[in-house]
């Protein structure tokens, strides 16, 4: 890929949460960046979860494949700590330059890096796909169930929790549970809108 754009620093900072710290893992510490005529998608998982972000991506459909995407897998950590101080002087968006290396900049600061020798995952094969079947939605307020998580974090003595969620219905309340406190239910009413 050869090209310079600018992007935001927080975009590349919130993607670099949802990366993978374990080297042994290599293919899931970097964030795939596609670009396709003149938008581009972020794409970033640890294995446990995964976040895409599009900029720019009015009338591209990004799932017809990937004819006429160029693309390269950022290692993101490589640049945090230039993301995290750009944030930090309300930076709002850092040049980035793919001409064989990742290069970033702001105001005279450059980090350089190598792309990601690894092959990224096929993650499209993970995303849900569009139906014309209704499927029902639930809207979640993430600090209730944040609260949730911390009180069977607590109950449990471990700080990895794993919350399974159950729901009958739009409109019902979500019950909570997890095997780290067998003895604890949540109960999580529905996010009114």
């Amino acid at each position: 890929m050869d090209a310079t754009f600018t992007i935001p620093a927080s975009d590349l900072l919130g993607m670099s949460h949802l990366t993978s710290n374990d080297m042994a893992r290599n293919n899931l510490t970097g964030v795939l960046i596609e670009k396709r005529d003149g938008a581009i998608r972020l794409v970033a998982t640890d294995g446990h979860l995964m976040g895409i972000y599009n900029i720019g991506q009015d009338g591209i459909d990004w799932f017809d494949g990937a004819a006429g995407c160029e693309s390269a897998v950022l290692k993101l950590h490589d640049f945090v700590s230039l993301l995290k101080e750009a944030k930090k002087n309300r930076i709002s968006a850092v040049k980035v330059s793919l001409n064989g290396t990742v290069k970033m900049e702001y105001f005279g600061k450059t980090v350089e890096s190598e792309y990601s020798s690894a092959t990224f995952p096929n993650w499209e094969v993970c995303v849900p796909k569009e139906t014309d079947t209704p499927v029902p939605h639930i809207g979640i307020q993430f600090a209730l169930l944040g609260k949730l998580q911390k009180a069977i974090a607590d109950m449990s003595g471990t700080k990895e929790t794993y919350l399974r969620l159950s729901f009958s219905g739009t409109e019902s309340a979500m019950k909570v549970t997890s095997g780290n406190a067998p003895n604890f239910t949540g109960i999580l009413m529905p996010a009114r809108s």
